[in-house]
């Protein structure tokens, strides 16, 4: 490639063929410029190239790996090619990686596959805590959610500990509920900031009151206490368990039964209907059975009446037993007569007058 230089109005061919006309400083010169790496275009003047070299010590040095250019992973970055940086994962295969003080480690407790069960975290003592979710101060935002495919939240765990649900549906239709766990068998459940009335498709319910423990069978039971689709009713405040429910206009009738045998001269299981148990000498606890007797005509509900009691009564010649004497309208204990007062071999049962 030849360069040509202007000195004062005279052009200096410097290509081969016009090399002879050019003087021994004049190529000096030009030799210098071209050293000095300078050179913009082609062609310039003298003074151009002179001028550059008052400026020499700005221009870029020679390249040295190590000294004024970096390597990578002890590798040079000059030349020609492709470097791959490339680092070696810590632990067993699946293993997720960790900051372990400044290199990856693997986490023995946390491993991930690519399929079937994705994440896996497993305690590595029987005091470890697998899963630890820690909220901000002030947390406002859900602790855990699981969502579907469509991005709807299907359950959640909240802020304040509650547990969300999309299946447990209220009475007015609603999807959205939440059980407070730790209010027990007190639970209430919540809408839009009220409480409602609600009900579980199957299974149990509780009203907004929180008076009754509802347990329906089938389809959608009502969450109304008279409602004919429960199979038990709990009144809280009353402390009283229905067999169905409390009211009906066509009242049903139960049968408390123990569980039947299966199979061949199998025993069916026995029923026992305890009172609390008392304490070192306290009186003991009875068991009753009550009914009613009719009243006057009218929608007003009888009033129920112990009509047989058993105690823990252990004097002699008498029993634990109390029958109700409909002529005094009290509970009258039962005791035993003399040997053979009832027959040869029996004693009566008898009732004060």
């Amino acid at each position: 490639m030849g360069v040509e230089a202007v000195i004062a109005t005279q052009v200096i061919d410097t290509t081969t063929v016009g090399r002879s006309i050019m003087t021994a400083a004049d190529a000096a010169a030009v030799r210098t410029a071209l050293s000095l790496g300078t050179l913009a275009t082609q062609n310039g003047t003298i003074s151009d190239y002179l001028t550059a070299a008052t400026a020499a010590s700005t221009y870029q040095t020679t390249l040295v790996s190590g000294t004024n250019i970096k390597t990578v992973n002890s590798t040079s970055l000059l030349g020609s090619g492709d470097i791959t940086v490339s680092a070696s994962p810590a632990g067993s295969s699946g293993q997720v990686q960790y900051n372990n003080a400044g290199a990856f480690g693997g986490m023995t407790a946390v491993v991930y596959a690519g399929s079937g069960t994705l994440i896996t975290v497993t305690s590595q003592a029987a005091s470890d805590v697998p899963l630890l979710v820690k909220g901000a101060a002030s947390q406002s935002g859900n602790l855990i959610e699981t969502r579907n495919s469509s991005n709807t939240v299907l359950t959640a765990i909240t802020s304040a500990g509650d547990i969300l649900c999309s299946m447990l549906r209220s009475s007015t239709g609603a999807t959205t509920s939440a059980i407070y766990v730790a209010e027990g068998l007190r639970k209430r459940w919540e809408l839009s900031g009220a409480e409602q009335n609600q009900y579980l498709t199957t299974g149990c319910a509780f009203d907004g009151g929180s008076n009754w423990i509802l347990i329906g069978g089938g389809g959608a039971p009502s969450y109304a206490p008279g409602s004919s689709t429960h199979r038990l009713s709990l009144d809280i405040s009353n402390r009283i368990l229905y067999l169905g429910t409390n009211l009906l206009t066509s009242p049903l009738g139960y049968t408390l039964a123990g569980t039947g045998g299966s199979g061949t001269n199998i025993a069916g299981g026995k029923i026992t209907v305890a009172a609390g148990r008392s304490t070192g000498n306290a009186t003991p606890a009875v068991v009753a059975l009550a009914s009613t007797s009719a009243g006057s005509s009218g929608a007003t509900l009888q009033t129920l009446r112990d009509c047989l009691q058993v105690d823990g009564n252990t004097t002699a010649a008498e029993t634990p037993l109390l029958l109700l004497d409909i002529d005094k309208g009290t509970l009258q204990r039962v005791s035993i007569g003399a040997s053979d007062s009832g027959g040869t071999g029996f004693k009566v049962l008898r009732v004060p007058n």
